[in-house]
This record gives structure tokens, sequence and C-alpha cells, in this order.
């Protein structure tokens, strides 16, 4: 080999190592700003005074970084053995199911909005053998994402159409999420991570409001903790690990299609892994091919009864629009400035109307975008209530000013702040684990895939459920960090 050729090769390893460090610390420092950010979120959304906004986000941030940061002074459980974390484990689960079923107990569930909008989509299926929605007057046959409509669908025909179903399922998703979420954790900060993990979900207010609603958010967030986790295991050889994540990676998008970019963060993970980088693109391109064949019978159904080649819905171009528009306000809204119902009897036209008409004004008004966005952000990450709404109200009758509903908005408010601040806590205190790890990099760019999802559509407190996995293994780090610096210290 010619020196020219061994200097250019050396180069572009060079090269290469400069942008993995640089997309690792920008992994880092975004999340770590975003972190800080989700104190003035809160305080946005309950004030209009940006002086008000300032002080209250601020005195927020400082509380959580002065005062409860060096009050963690936990014991320490890797000194204890296997068989005690076990029983920690057990009694933890135990404890998150018991919540879970005491909640559906004294407040049964009353199926509204979206949650009802599945229940009869899983009904029709079953009865009638084909896949519809009704959007203004005309019958659309790819509205919405398949995924949890088919898995009602599939429960249904096993055991009939009981409501008792979704509490079942949602506990099993619970389930699935703390157990994987434990693995992650424990990957990252041992075993005493691993059980604090399973501890923040077990008692997440808004995870447990949810388990009597026939919701997408808590499968589709087993499906992407699950998935995150096969997948970095799958960097180590793991074959069964890679082909399990494309597939889960294919339903988590008949779910929530926003997940049909997650190859670009694999690729990103394959950028920054300077250790195993052959190993790292194979694992990209065989578990993006495995999703895509996942996707395919789905996709050829679509071009058969539309006769257009449609990922998974038709409805991304009007929540697109809606979202991007001059009378957007960040959260949902029933309509645009224009008229876009008036292609419905085209669903086809009206998915691609609705992108087009979102992207010119994108184009013509970019800072109004880029505030849109920001206001976009504050809702998605500025409370954590937002399921209690559709949990209490259409049961107990409450409406957004009665004293209970807004004791439980701020309970479950105050519970969201503490993670964040156990997560940045987590983020400063173990930086080295973000910034010089691969595996840990990716775990805050998925975190952020989210963030940035509904920056650009329409955004929902209850959006956010899809993170919780991932954001219980940042808090246990957290919680690691601290306990950490105060053991070196003493």
């Amino acid at each position: 080999m010619t020196n020219s050729v061994k200097h250019t090769l050396s180069g572009s390893t060079e090269s290469l190592d400069w942008l993995a460090v640089m997309l690792m610390r920008l992994a880092w420092s975004s999340l770590t700003v975003l972190s800080c950010a989700v104190f003035y979120f809160f305080a946005w959304r309950r004030f209009e005074s940006h002086l008000i906004i300032v002080l209250v986000g601020s005195v927020l941030l400082c509380f959580a970084w002065f005062v409860l940061r060096p009050l963690f002074r936990w014991p320490v459980l890797e000194d204890r053995g296997a068989a005690k974390v076990s029983a920690m484990l057990v009694g933890l689960m135990a404890l998150g199911i018991s919540l879970r079923i005491g909640f559906v107990l004294l407040n049964p569930p009353v199926q509204t909005s979206d949650f009802l909008s599945y229940w009869d989509a899983a009904g029709r299926l079953l009865s009638t053998g084909s896949y519809t929605y009704s959007v203004s007057e005309q019958t659309m046959r790819a509205f919405r994402p398949p995924g949890y409509p088919a898995f009602l669908a599939a429960l249904f025909w096993m055991v009939g159409e009981n409501p008792w179903i979704p509490t079942v399922t949602n506990i099993l998703f619970y389930g699935v999420t703390s157990a994987f979420s434990y693995l992650l954790a424990v990957h990252f900060g041992g075993r005493r991570a691993g059980v604090i993990a399973v501890l923040v979900l077990a008692v997440w207010p808004q995870s447990i409001a949810i388990t009597g609603l026939a919701a997408s958010e808590p499968v589709g967030t087993a499906l992407f903790t699950v998935a995150t986790y096969t997948y970095l295991r799958a960097i180590k050889g793991s074959r069964a690990c890679l082909i399990g994540t494309g597939i889960l990676t294919g339903c988590g998008v008949l779910i929530r299609p926003a997940l049909i970019v997650l190859p670009v963060l694999w690729l990103l993970h394959a950028l920054m892994d300077r250790e195993h980088p052959r190993a790292a693109f194979r694992a990209a391109f065989i578990a993006t091919v495995v999703m895509v064949a996942t996707l395919t019978p789905w996709m050829a159904r679509n071009y058969l009864v539309l006769d257009a080649v449609v990922p998974v819905s038709t409805n991304g171009g009007s929540v697109f629009y809606r979202a991007n528009n001059p009378m957007a306000t960040g959260d949902y809204t029933t309509r645009g400035e224009r008229d876009l119902d008036q292609f419905a009897y085209d669903e086809v036209l009206w998915n691609k109307t609705g992108f087009e008409w979102g992207k010119q004004w994108i184009i013509k008004n970019p800072v109004a975008f880029l505030r849109l966005a920001v206001r976009k952000e504050a809702t998605l990450l500025g409370g954590d209530w937002g399921i209690f709404w559709y949990a209490l109200t259409p049961s107990k009758e409450f409406d957004a000013d009665d004293p209970v509903f807004r004791m439980v908005g701020l309970y479950a408010d105050a519970w969201w702040l503490f993670v964040w601040a156990l997560i940045l806590c987590g983020l400063t205190g173990m930086r080295e684990r973000f910034t010089k790890n691969a595996d840990g990099a990716t775990v805050l760019w998925m975190t952020m895939f989210f963030v940035v999802v509904h920056s650009v559509f329409e955004s929902q407190m209850r959006y956010h459920m899809p993170m919780y996995g991932l954001l219980a293994v940042l808090a246990a780090q957290g919680v690691g960090s601290i306990h950490t610096h105060n053991s070196s210290s003493r």
C-alpha cells in the first residue's frame, strides 16, 4: 500500500472519529438544554406573562439543581445479592400492577375520542372484514394506522368485545416496558439503576391513568422500548435481536407511523460506534430491510385498494396541514385556514394536498414555523396530565376548573418535573456515559426523536408517552450519578 493511500485512509478514519465525537456531544448537549427547557415549558403553559414564565422556570430549575440534587443518599443496591434485587423488582412490579388495577376499579373507564374510534374500528374490522373510517361523510380505507385496531380485533375474535381488554393488555404492556427499561438501565448503570427505572415507571401517574383506555400509547411505549434494547444488543452479534428489532419496529410503524424514520437513528448509531463500525452498519441495514418486509403486506393492501403507494395511512397530510397553517396553535385543531376536506372524496389526494399546503406555508413563513415549533415543544413537554382528562372527566363529569381535577393535574406535573430533574442530574453527573458511548448517545437521540417529530406535526401532552421507558432509564442514571458523587465525597 502506497503512502498516499495510507494517508487517505488515515484521514478518513480521523474524519469519522471526529464525526462520531461531534454526534455524541450534540446528543448530550441537545438533551441537556431540553431538560432545562422543560421547566420553562411548564411555566409557559400556565402563565401569559413572559417575565413570570422566566421567573417561575428559573426557580424550578434552581430548585431541581440546588435542592433536589443533594437529597439523594440512597442505599447502594449493588451491595445486595441478586436474589434481594429480584425480590425488590417483583415487589415494585406488584405495586405498579396494584396501582393500575386500583385506579380502574375506583374510576371505571369510558372510551371517548380516539380511544372510542380505535374500539369501533376494531369492531368493524371483525364484523365486516374491512378496515374503514367515515370522515367528512366519506368512507376512507387507510385513514388511520391499522396496528392497534387490528390488535383489538384479534382479541375481540378470541375473547369477545369485553370492556376489560384495554386494562389487561395495558397492564401487560406496562410489564414489558418495565422489564426492558430495567435491562436498558442495567446496561448503562448496573442493578441499582435498573431498580430505580422500574420504580419510576411503577408510580408514574399518567401511566397509571391510561390503564383502562383503548389507547395506542401503552403498546407503542412497549414496542419502542423493546426495539431500542434489542437493537443495541444486535450490535454485539445477536441475530435474533436484529431480526426482532426490524419486526418490532415494523409493528410499531403500523401503530405510530413516525417510527418509520427510525433507520435514520440506526444510521446515526453506526456513525458513532467506532468500536464496531462494520457490525453497526450491517445491523442498521438488516434491521431496515426486515422493517420494510414487515410493512410490505399492508403497503400491498393499500396499493390494491387505493391504487397508490401509501406506506401506512392517509391522515398524515391532514395532521401536517392543521399543524402548519396560520390558524395552528401547536395543539390539536379541527381544521386549518383552508378547507382541506373538499378533497375527502379521494383520500390519497386529500393526504397529498395536506402535505403540499403545509410545506407551502412553512417555506413562506419560516420564522412563524420556528415559533410554532417551540410552542409545540411546550405543549408536548410542559406537563403530564393530559390522559387524566380522558380518564376522569367522562365518568366523573369533571371540568378543567374542578378542584379535584386541578389537584390531580398538579400531582402529575410534579412527578413529570421530578423525573426531568433526575434526567438533568444524570446527564451532567454521568456525562461520559453519553459523550463517549455510542449506545448512550443513541438513547439520547431516540428520546429526542419524538420531540423533533412533534415540533413539525401537531402536539399533545400524551404524545410524549412512548418516551416513558427511555425517560425512566435516564432518570435512573440521575440517581446513580448523585449517589456516586455523594459516596465519593464522604
